[in-house]
């Protein structure tokens, strides 16, 4: 059996708005509901994906715009007739992501109940491998508690001859520098667990 974790990039990836979505962690979603693997998810990721989603997404870009806008026109870069040709784009663009952030909570919650996923909440023994965690790494608070949670998780699903990956885009979570140098003490971690890490949401 495969057992796959994402944590809040896969959130994000999934979550975002349409046109800011990614497509493999689209298809990560479809494979799981059709029994290629099971998914799971910190509790956690939940909510951070959702205000990372929040923080970027908003369609407050589209004010400069509007503005840059005008000053091309009184500057003579654009024509007036262009600048109004603009404007049912802008007014789509904030209608369109006005809308999706206030279905964002309902469809982050929805993650819950995809077929094949399970979205779990921290226990006493993550919370105990998070503390001495602190002691072999330099993680964030953040990231050293959702790899905590990896690897207390993967030792109690996984049975032997079980496949386990992480897919995470943060290469701050990786057993590898962005050179692919090995970071022993994050590696052992993983390697004791038998997980195995992509940075990307393509599962074998």
């Amino acid at each position: 059996m495969k057992h796959v974790f994402v944590e809040s990039n896969w959130v994000y990836g999934y979550c975002a708005p349409a046109h800011l979505q990614t497509p493999d962690a689209k298809d990560l979603a479809g494979r799981a509901a059709s029994g290629d693997f099971k998914v799971y998810v910190p509790a956690v990721a939940l909510r951070e994906g959702e205000d990372a989603i929040r923080r970027k997404c908003q369609p407050r870009t589209v004010n400069p715009l509007r503005e840059f806008r005008r000053w091309a026109v009184l500057n003579g870069h654009i024509s007036q007739a262009d600048a109004d040709a603009s404007e049912p784009l802008f007014n789509a663009f904030q209608r369109t992501l006005l809308a999706d952030m206030a279905a964002l909570t309902a469809r982050v919650d929805a993650i819950k109940t995809l077929p094949g996923f399970e979205v779990f909440a921290l226990n006493d023994a993550m919370l105990q491998k998070a503390i001495s965690l602190r002691a072999i790494s330099d993680l964030k608070p953040f990231d050293e508690t959702i790899f905590a949670a990896v690897l207390v998780k993967a030792a109690e699903v996984a049975n032997p001859g079980d496949s386990v990956f992480f897919c995470e885009l943060d290469g701050d979570l990786a057993p590898y520098t962005k050179h692919g140098v090995d970071r022993p003490a994050i590696k052992a971690e993983y390697d004791a667990v038998g997980v195995s890490v992509r940075r990307d949401f393509q599962v074998p």
